[in-house]
């Protein structure tokens, strides 16, 4: 969905405990705010390595990535480890309540995306129904490209 509205603000603390808020990136960097349901599901996984893989193109669209899960600290932490993510990962179940892409019907976050432009607008969005139902990193690039 194209929208203009602005994001709710956060501070937050990544898995490897650096702060992070979107106030930092206001007037510098577009977002791309990536929700994900966690290591178990590869899918979430699968969404990571190609966020990861195409990480250069984001940045040179002028776009911070910031992943989010519900998932604990220390599985978030393994898991973007493994994955050799260079991008921020928060884990926060206040995050996705805030956002609202928790779902209290499975108790699991959506997967979505969110992309602010550089004052920290929504611009873009997508929540998804589903455990499969998520943007793919094209369509998330084509989106960033037209801000």
């Amino acid at each position: 969905a194209t929208m203009k509205a602005p994001l709710r603000p956060f501070q937050s603390r990544t898995i490897k405990g650096k702060k992070i808020s979107l106030a930092q990136f206001r007037g510098k960097r577009k977002v791309v705010l990536i929700f994900y349901r966690g290591s178990f599901s590869t899918t979430s996984t699968n969404r990571l390595r190609a966020l990861q893989a195409n990480h250069q193109k984001f940045r040179s669209l002028g776009a911070q990535v910031i992943a989010v899960t519900t998932e604990s600290r220390s599985l978030a932490l393994q898991t973007a480890t493994d994955l050799r993510l260079s991008f921020p990962v928060i884990s926060s179940l206040q995050l996705t309540d805030l956002y609202e892409t928790y779902n209290t019907g499975t108790l699991m976050t959506s997967p979505a995306a969110f992309i602010l432009d550089k004052r920290g607008n929504i611009r873009w969005k997508h929540i998804g129904r589903g455990p499969l139902d998520w943007p793919r990193v094209p369509r998330i690039l084509e989106e960033l490209r037209k801000i």
